[in-house]
């Protein structure tokens, strides 16, 4: 993990929290940075269930920031 790619997570993240209701924000962005690879910025998540739910409800949005 370089800085850089850390900050852009952490930017992402800034992002979202400015625009999802703060309960969502608490419940589905549980997840951590695990590296960036091929342009796509790799999460890691506590379970399927949280990954599952966060790939369905927030994925394309993720893409838009």
């Amino acid at each position: 993990m370089t800085d850089d790619n850390g900050t852009i997570w952490q930017k992402a993240l800034e992002i979202a929290k400015s625009q999802v209701p703060e309960s969502e924000f608490i419940m589905w962005f549980r997840l951590s940075y695990v590296g960036f690879e091929n342009g796509t910025i790799l999460l890691e998540a506590n379970n399927t269930f949280l990954r599952d739910q966060f790939v369905r409800k927030y994925s394309q949005f993720m893409k838009e920031i």
